[in-house]
């Protein structure tokens, strides 16, 4: 059984390597490209989710109920694999077949449109300080967020979500007119002003999310030789920003290392994917029977516009279940171990969340194919 448990855990560390070694090879890319750069953000993610966080958080590698949730893991990446072979190869011919047609979609970049850009990327800043100040007013005000983004995203968004996601969006738009056209040299001025917006949002993932988007922009535009200097600096700029969440104003590296296990603690996934399944064979919760996949869908409306909105919905009904009004204090803990998947319909809820999940499935082909015209 031991064999069988160690098995299952390299097969999810294999699955996940393969899928970025396949696009990197099928598709013939540098050693800095867009496939690298995600999977350098998103792989200590993935250890400590499933590998590190477990272990800090004190749970055994050999508890059945986790090691269920590493095999459903495996058969949703095995579904996920596949389509990505199959779209790759797809996208890959698509690709060369009509890249002599794309150029009549292409925007004509002429010189009055390009000097045009950095206004709209001051104009969108400007909406963004304007929305992120209107969250601030509602509950802490816009020195107390300055202070502490961290503390103010966990309870200073109750009623202004709104106004949080439009900021959110408007610096989006305001650093994809500012890095994408720009010269690069410009960028050594800009990217730490926009870490630092984007740090004020209080939320590491979203330091990350622009830090990885950055690099991509960035490998496009210059040179391999000169990804060798930028990449180190932007990754040491976005941890800095990264872990003022955790260490305020000081930056102490023996009390960083020190804290490890605290960061690490908070990846709880599986802990909690775990106490499910665990939950689940001793019958002391059923399936929700499609309740969680038709229920999501309360997730994209605003509660300001909606008020009859439910505080559960969605996934949060299994946590409902074990952290009772957790969800109307703000706080949901993840389930890992594709609980989210599982939990309406079993196994067949698993597969059938793997192969028709339309968010995946799209983003894998227009991936695949913006990859595929790279290298044509």
């Amino acid at each position: 059984m031991i064999v069988l448990y160690a098995l299952n855990l390299f097969a999810l560390l294999g699955l996940e390597l393969y899928r970025y070694w396949f696009l990197q090879k099928y598709f013939r890319l540098p050693l800095f490209s867009p496939v690298l750069i995600v999977f350098i953000f998103n792989f200590p993610v993935f250890l400590g989710t499933y590998y590190l966080g477990p272990i800090i958080n004190g749970l055994s590698f050999f508890n059945p109920y986790f090691q269920f949730g590493i095999l459903m893991l495996n058969l949703q990446m095995i579904i996920f694999v596949i389509l990505i072979v199959i779209l790759s190869k797809y996208s890959a011919i698509f690709g060369r077949a009509y890249h002599p047609f794309l150029k009549y979609f292409h925007i004509p970049l002429t010189i009055n449109n390009v000097k045009r850009f950095p206004w709209v990327a001051v104009f969108f800043f400007i909406l963004y300080v304007t929305f992120l100040t209107l969250t601030a007013f509602k509950h802490i005000g816009i020195l107390e967020w300055v202070q502490n983004p961290r503390l103010s995203y966990l309870h200073g968004r109750a009623g202004v979500g709104h106004y949080y996601s439009i900021s959110i969006t408007c610096l989006t738009v305001s650093s994809f007119f500012a890095f994408l056209y720009l010269n690069p040299r410009w960028h050594i001025f800009l990217l730490p002003l926009y870490l630092y917006a984007f740090y004020l949002f209080g939320s590491k993932g979203i330091i990350m999310r622009f830090a990885g988007w950055y690099l991509v922009i960035l490998a496009l535009k210059i040179s391999q030789k000169q990804m060798l200097i930028w990449f180190p600096f932007v990754l040491v700029a976005t941890m800095t920003f990264s872990l003022r969440h955790h260490l305020g104003s000081g930056f102490d590296i023996s009390f960083l290392i020190e804290k490890f296990s605290i960061i690490l603690r908070y990846f709880d996934h599986m802990v909690n994917g775990t106490m499910y399944y665990e939950s689940f064979f001793a019958n002391r919760i059923g399936l929700f029977w499609g309740e969680v996949w038709t229920t999501s869908w309360w997730g994209v409306l605003p509660r300001s516009i909606f008020s009859e909105k439910p505080f559960v919905y969605g996934t949060i009904n299994i946590v409902e279940h074990f952290y009772p009004g957790a969800a109307t204090a703000g706080h949901t803990p993840a389930f890992g171990g594709a609980v989210n998947a599982f939990a309406d319909f079993g196994v067949i809820g698993v597969i059938l969340g793997a192969l028709f999940n339309p968010v995946y499935f799209i983003t894998v082909l227009c991936s695949a194919l913006v990859l595929s015209l790279i290298h044509i």
